[in-house]
């Protein structure tokens, strides 16, 4: 859980104030489910809320006040910006708590491996030209298009711990992360 206090500009008109009530309102609407809430002093990260509870609202002649009550979709807070390496280099998570991955491997290739902070991923088989072979290490997958291709696949799904961890691999390989916090 958490609150979001908010106070409206003062010189609002009793039907200006009506309006944007029912402005807040629509936005919230909980059956809407989960939305992304972006601070403008902190761009870096999102987090994923949906209103809970109620709302009471101080009224003051031209302006108002209210405390929003919100409920976060899991105790994490997401970069919002999606980071990416080429080839070889260094992978730095910026936040707190350990992120999953994305390894895109464009072919064509024949038994490609990379190895991120001394774990080794390999792949046994071939990867046609203008495919990728797509390993999600948070969901722990391996997909070539919609086709799962575990059984080619030796099974390491490192995760990105805070700090910076070293990726050894070619230049057909792209690591995708957010950073994450809790």
């Amino acid at each position: 859980m958490m609150e979001l206090h908010v106070a409206t500009d003062e010189g609002n008109s009793p039907l200006e104030k009506a309006h944007l009530q029912r402005l807040f309102a629509k936005y919230l609407n909980p059956t809407k489910g989960y939305k992304t809430l972006i601070f403008s002093d902190d761009v870096e990260k999102t987090y994923m809320v949906k209103y809970s509870g109620k709302i009471d609202i101080t009224n003051y002649a031209s302006w108002f006040q209210f405390v929003l009550p919100f409920k976060m979709s899991d105790p994490f807070i997401i970069g919002s910006f999606e980071k990416t390496l080429t080839g070889s280099g260094n992978l730095v998570n910026e936040g707190t708590f350990e992120t999953g991955l994305i390894v895109e491997i464009s072919g064509p290739v024949t038994n490609p491996s990379l190895t991120i902070g001394g774990e080794t991923l390999t792949y046994t088989g071939t990867i046609p030209s203008g495919q990728k072979l797509i390993i999600d290490t948070e969901k722990e997958t391996a997909k070539i298009g919609s086709n799962n291709t575990m059984a080619n696949y030796n099974g390491v799904f490192p995760l990105l711990y805070p700090g910076s961890t070293n990726v050894v691999s070619n230049s057909n390989v792209i690591v995708k992360w957010h950073d994450k916090w809790i």
